[in-house]
C-alpha cells in the first residue's frame, strides 16, 4: 500500500511540474496571437447614440402608436387571416390566355 502512495504522489507532482509556464520561452505562442489578431473583427468606437430602431422596438412604439387612437374599452384585435387555394385542375376551370400565347400540345 505504501508504494502506491509514493507513485501517486510522485505522478501529482510531475504533473504539477509540468503544468508550470517556466519550460516555455518568451515567443511561445507569438505567432499564433499574430494570426489570430489577424482574424479578428475591428471593434469601432462608440461616438454617440445609435440612431434609428431595430425590429423589436418599431413594433412595440407602432402598437403603442395604435393603442393611443383606440377606445379605452376596446381590445386590439387582429384581423384573421384568410388563405385562399389557388384551384385545381379537376374543377374544369380553365384561365383566359391572352390571343398570343400559343396553345398547349
Amino acid at each position: 500500500m505504501p508504494y502506491i502512495r509514493i507513485v501517486g504522489l510522485a505522478a501529482l507532482a510531475v504533473s504539477a511540474a509540468a503544468c508550470t509556464r517556466t519550460h516555455l520561452s518568451r515567443s511561445h505562442g507569438q505567432s499564433y496571437r499574430a494570426a489570430f489578431a489577424h482574424q479578428a473583427r475591428p471593434v469601432s468606437k462608440m461616438t454617440g447614440p445609435v440612431a434609428g430602431l431595430d425590429s423589436q422596438e418599431a413594433i412595440i412604439v407602432s402598437e403603442t402608436y395604435r393603442r393611443g387612437f383606440a377606445h379605452k374599452d376596446t381590445e386590439n384585435k387582429e384581423a384573421p387571416i384568410l388563405l385562399v387555394a389557388p384551384p385545381t385542375q379537376s374543377t374544369g376551370y380553365e384561365p383566359q390566355l391572352a390571343p398570343s400565347v400559343p396553345k398547349a400540345r
